[in-house]
């Protein structure tokens, strides 16, 4: 997913927590940011919620991982778990 963040809107609450005070005055975004501490556990709630009960498909942040069998969709999330414990960050890449 590309900026994966940026896409997700906030309540008015966020939008004021998350201005950012520049020389040119104060920016507010209306969407969460990437400098969130808590944005990665957010965006990867709402993405588990939105995709719960699609078959051969697991949200990995804002990786799709995909798979034809739920084996092979096991195996390919131990993959990235086991990456990522490393500190390893995953590619990107485009099967169609």
């Amino acid at each position: 997913m590309a900026k994966a963040y940026l896409q997700l809107p906030v309540d008015n609450n966020s939008v004021e927590a998350q201005t950012i005070i520049t020389h040119r005055g104060a920016f507010k975004v209306k969407c969460l940011q990437f400098g969130v501490s808590i944005a990665p556990g957010i965006f990867q709630q709402i993405m588990d919620d939105a995709l719960n009960g699609v078959p051969g498909v697991t949200p990995y942040f804002d990786i799709l991982i995909r798979a034809a069998t739920s084996q092979e969709l096991a195996c390919r999330c131990e993959v990235m778990r086991q990456m990522c414990a490393l500190g390893n960050k995953a590619a990107v890449s485009s099967n169609t």
